[in-house]
C-alpha cells in the first residue's frame, strides 16, 4: 500500500487539525469539515470523553491516496515524555469483531493547564476492518500496552458510534474531489431534525408504563436480600460498568458502558431466587446511559447522561439528567419527576429528602421532598485539587467527598470543610457502612487496586487497614452492608472483619 500521501501529514498541520475547521457538514453522529490549510476530516465524538475522536483524515485533492486513521485520547497525567514518540497496542472491537493495531503516538499536545491530547494517525486501517466500521453499529478502541504507557491515560477505553460514517465517508470524498463548497449542501433530512423526532418518541413513552410480570407472590420464598447466601450467587451476575441498586428481593439494573446506543431502559427483576432472576419491567423513558442507581423509600434516583438519551449525542442540552422513578407498585412504575443539568459523569449520594451531586468544583444540593418536582436549591464550591472531585457518600451527619490525593467531611448545609485526610495515592470511589469508610485508590506505578479502610469519621480520621488487589478496580457498588465488585468476581461484608465473598460461596 502507499502510503507517502499519509506520511506527508507533519506533526504541526495535525496538531492545528484539532482546533481549527472551517463550515462542517454533519449527519447522524458523524461530522465532516476541512482542517488545517489542506485536510479534509470526518470524525466522531467518544461516548465516554467527548474530547475522544474517532475518523479518518486525507489531503484535499489526493483522492487516490488512501486516508490516515484519526484517533486522540485525552490524559491528565503530567510527566508524558516516554509517551512522546512511543507505540501502544490497541485492539478496535466493531460489534463483537476484533482487531488488533500497533498505534505510534504522532504527538501530544497540551490543550489546558491541566490536560494533555495524544494523537494517533499517519496509520493506515485494513480493507478488513474498513467494511467492518461501515457496516456496524460502534467501534470500541482500547489501549492494552505497554501497561506503563497505558497508565498514561485516565480512560484508556472508548465508544464511537458508527452512525452517519457512509455519508460522511462519501461527503468527506466529495470535499476532496470538488472542495469544501460541497459542504454547504445539507443533508436532506438534518441530524437535528431526525433527533429532535427520536427525542419525542422517548419523551411520548415516559409517562406510559408497562404491564409488568413476574411479581413476587410469597416473600416468604425468597431468599434473604442480606444474607451471604443471596449475595454469593448476585456477584456473580455483576456486568462491567452496569449500576444496581436492589430493593426488598428485587434488582434494579441499567446500562453504563460506552457505546450502547440506542440503551435499553432501566429494569428490575425479580431475584428472590438469585440464580433464576426474572425481568418484571422495564422503565419507559429510561433509554439512556446511567451512572448511578439509588432507592429509597419506594424511589428510585437514577443519574444519566442526558446526551445519551435514545442515543441522541449531538442535541444541545444539559449533560447530565437526574430522573426520580416511582417504585412503589411496580404496576404503575413511571418516571414521576426529573432535573437537567451541566456536569461530566458526576456522583451522588442521598441523604434524607435531599440528594447531594459532585461534579469537579461543586457539590449541588437537589431537594427531593416533592418526587415530582426535584429542584436544585444550593451549590458549594469544593476544593476540587487537580482531578476534581471523584466520589461521595454519607454519614449520618456529613458528607464525604473524595479528590485528589484526600478525603474531606464536609458539612452538606453550608458546605464547609470539618477535616481532611491526606492520601499518597489517587482515590475514586468511596463508600460508608457504620462506623468506616472505604476508598478505592490508584497509583500509577503500581499495578492493581487498593481499598483502603477509614475509622474516625466524626473529627479524627484514620486509615486502619489497606485491601491490595492485582487488578484494576473499575466499578464497585454497594448493597447494604456489601461492596460488589463490579466484574463479578467478589464481594465484601463491610464491617469490623471485612469478610471476603466470592460467587457461590462464602471464603
Amino acid at each position: 500500500m502507499n502510503l507517502k500521501a499519509i506520511l506527508s501529514l507533519s506533526l504541526g498541520i495535525i496538531l492545528s487539525a484539532s482546533s481549527y475547521a472551517t463550515e462542517t457538514w454533519e449527519y447522524k453522529d458523524w461530522e465532516t469539515a476541512i482542517v488545517g490549510d489542506n485536510f479534509v476530516r470526518y470524525m466522531t465524538h467518544g461516548q465516554a470523553v467527548w474530547g475522544h475522536e474517532f475518523g479518518f483524515i486525507r489531503s484535499v485533492g489526493q483522492c487516490d491516496a488512501p486516508e490516515s486513521l484519526w484517533l486522540t485520547f485525552s490524559t491528565y497525567e503530567d510527566d508524558l515524555n516516554d509517551l512522546k514518540g512511543a507505540t501502544l497496542d490497541a485492539v478496535f472491537i466493531v460489534d463483537g469483531q476484533a482487531f488488533e493495531m500497533s498505534l505510534p503516538v504522532l504527538g501530544v499536545q497540551k490543550f489546558t493547564p491541566t490536560m494533555s491530547i495524544a494523537f494517533f494517525t499517519n496509520i493506515a486501517v485494513s480493507g478488513e476492518l474498513r467494511r467492518a466500521l461501515k457496516n456496524g453499529n460502534e467501534v470500541s478502541v482500547e489501549f492494552v500496552a505497554p501497561q506503563n504507557l497505558v497508565a498514561k491515560f485516565d480512560i484508556p477505553q472508548d465508544t464511537f458510534s458508527l452512525a452517519g460514517i457512509t455519508a460522511n465517508a462519501t461527503k468527506a470524498m466529495d470535499v476532496c474531489q470538488t472542495g469544501p463548497a460541497t459542504l454547504a449542501i445539507p443533508p436532506r433530512v438534518s441530524n437535528e431534525e431526525m433527533q429532535q423526532a427520536a427525542l419525542q418518541q422517548i419523551v411520548d413513552r415516559q409517562r406510559i408504563p408497562n404491564t409488568p410480570k413476574n411479581l413476587i407472590a410469597d416473600s416468604s420464598e425468597c431468599r434473604d436480600s442480606l444474607g451471604y447466601g443471596f449475595v454469593s450467587n448476585i456477584v456473580g451476575k455483576m456486568e462491567f460498568n452496569s449500576p444496581v441498586a436492589f430493593f426488598g428481593n428485587y434488582l434494579v439494573s441499567a446500562e453504563g458502558r460506552d457505546g450502547g446506543s440506542p440503551y435499553p431502559p432501566i429494569s428490575i427483576s425479580n431475584v428472590c431466587d438469585p440464580k433464576n432472576e426474572l425481568r418484571v419491567v422495564d422503565i419507559p423513558g429510561t433509554e439512556q446511559q446511567v451512572f448511578e442507581l439509588i432507592e429509597q423509600d419506594g424511589y428510585l434516583y437514577a443519574l444519566s447522561n442526558n446526551r445519551s438519551v435514545g442515543g441522541l449525542y449531538e442535541l444541545e442540552r444539559p449533560d447530565v439528567l437526574f430522573q426520580v422513578i416511582d417504585v412503589r407498585d411496580l404496576n404503575n412504575a413511571v418516571v414521576v419527576g426529573s432535573l437537567e443539568l451541566d456536569g461530566l459523569v458526576p456522583e451522588m449520594t442521598l441523604l434524607g429528602s435531599q440528594v447531594f451531586i459532585t461534579e469537579s468544583d461543586w457539590l449541588r444540593v437537589i431537594d427531593v421532598s416533592n418526587p415530582a418536582e426535584p429542584a436544585l436549591v444550593k451549590e458549594h464550591k469544593v476544593d476540587r485539587g487537580q482531578f476534581g472531585t471523584q466520589g461521595i457518600a454519607t454519614t449520618d451527619t456529613d458528607l464525604l467527598i473524595t479528590s485528589d490525593r484526600k478525603v474531606q467531611a464536609i458539612n452538606p448545609q453550608n458546605g464547609q470543610v470539618k477535616w481532611t485526610l491526606t492520601l499518597a495515592d489517587r482515590p475514586s470511589d468511596i463508600f460508608v457502612e457504620g462506623q468506616y469508610a472505604y476508598v478505592r485508590t490508584k497509583n500509577r506505578a503500581v499495578p492493581g487496586s487498593t481499598i483502603l479502610k477509614l475509622t474516625g469519621l466524626k473529627d479524627n480520621p484514620t486509615v486502619i487497614k489497606t485491601m491490595r488487589f492485582a487488578d484494576p478496580l473499575y466499578y464497585l457498588y454497594q448493597h447494604d452492608r456489601f461492596l460488589l465488585d463490579g466484574e463479578g468476581t467478589f464481594a465484601i461484608e463491610l464491617g469490623d472483619d471485612d469478610t471476603l465473598i466470592t460467587p457461590n460461596r462464602q471464603n
